[in-house]
């Protein structure tokens, strides 16, 4: 997994408190290795992953968090682009890989001078792009419903990471998503949501 500090502070969370920072995969011979930065951004993100390839064989899966951090910096559409171009590229680095696109997550507070609901609608529409093109080759999509305005349980007080419910909840979605993508049982976890906040539209679907 390689992200920014959500995924850091989850991995935390997991040794701590969620049974094991193998996310119990390890029945499917499978080995977790975090890669969470703190304040990462998207430009970072291809020369992290070939930098960790000097040193390791191309894993089975990479999960990708990242891109939060970038919303708001530029104009959403070249944002958009240049992630594409990004993934493309990393797809020919790891043509064996599988590709999992973690949604990036909803703030309540951006470190930007535009409204946080504009940003939350760039955020929506990126992650839509984002999953429906890892979706078109061969990768998942793991979607966090639960982690919502109407649940602000789940976020910290700086209303941009999650507390510790929520990285349990978050931690939970990681763990069912990447035993669901091993068992090859479906691309997209959950697949089915129901309630207000999980319709596609809403939260990066298609």
């Amino acid at each position: 997994m390689v992200g920014s500090s959500i995924i850091k502070h989850a991995f935390v969370r997991a040794r701590s408190a969620y049974g094991g920072a193998n996310l119990k995969l390890d029945r499917f011979n499978a080995s977790v290795w975090w890669q969470g930065q703190s304040g990462l951004v998207w430009k970072q993100l291809e020369r992290k992953l070939l930098y960790l390839l000097k040193f390791e064989d191309a894993p089975q899966i990479i999960l990708l968090h990242c891109g939060g951090n970038d919303i708001g910096k530029e104009k959403s559409i070249i944002l958009r682009h240049r992630m594409v171009d990004t993934l493309l590229r990393l797809h020919k680095h790891f043509p064996n890989t599988m590709f999992v696109w973690s949604q990036i997550l909803p703030r309540f507070k951006w470190r930007s001078f535009v409204p946080s609901k504009t940003l939350n609608k760039a955020r929506v529409r990126l992650n839509r792009k984002m999953a429906n093109l890892i979706l078109s080759l061969g990768g998942a999509y793991i979607r966090y419903p639960e982690l919502c305005e109407e649940n602000m349980g789940f976020f910290a007080d700086d209303k941009v990471h999650l507390s510790d419910l929520g990285n349990d909840m978050f931690l939970h979605h990681l763990q069912q998503g990447l035993q669901t993508f091993l068992m090859n049982n479906c691309n997209i976890y959950p697949s089915n949501v129901s309630g207000p906040r999980a319709a596609y539209t809403q939260d990066g679907g298609f």
